[in-house]
């Protein structure tokens, strides 16, 4: 059964994109549905009239003040890290998963004596990236990764790392 489809992701992606973006282009995007039915919805939503207006607003007062603008460029900051943290978890997923399966092959193919494909080093390297993407996603110390202990610091030298110092 197909994964039902967040229309209101796809129809920001579509409103708030870029001028050039259209259903052909959006359609290629990860994760995204196919053409015909994003042209299809879009044209029940009339995407391109909510694009016009919403472009239309950009242009207001708020739109103006320049720290409204500093808001909207931190806040757009901070969605676009997430999205590429969703997406990196999602690729880490699927190494860990490529590589638990090839693992199993290799057990299975060792014990009926044949040949394996990969060698069991290659699928754990494979893993280990997996599992350190999926960890730094999480904001959690990998391997490769000093974790430092500030628990215990005062409360001056707290705030002099936290300016920089």
């Amino acid at each position: 059964m197909a994964a039902k489809v967040n229309w209101k992701i796809w129809r920001d992606q579509f409103v708030q994109g870029p001028d050039d973006l259209d259903y052909k282009r959006l359609s290629k995007y990860t994760g995204a549905p196919a053409y015909s039915s994003l042209r299809n919805r879009a044209s029940q939503e009339d995407w391109p009239d909510q694009r016009r207006r919403y472009r239309e607003n950009l242009g207001t007062l708020a739109g103006t003040v320049p720290n409204v603008q500093a808001t909207v460029a931190q806040a757009q900051k901070i969605i676009d890290a997430a999205e590429m943290l969703t997406r990196h978890a999602g690729l880490a997923k699927l190494m860990g998963a490529i590589a638990q399966r090839e693992l199993v092959l290799i057990r299975k193919k060792q014990e009926a004596n044949t040949p394996t494909g990969l060698k069991p080093g290659d699928v754990l390297s494979l893993a280990k990236v997996a599992i350190d993407i999926e960890r730094m996603t999480e904001g959690l110390a990998t391997e490769r990764q000093e974790v430092i202990d500030i628990s215990n610091l005062p409360d001056a030298a707290l705030e002099k790392l936290a300016n920089g110092g």
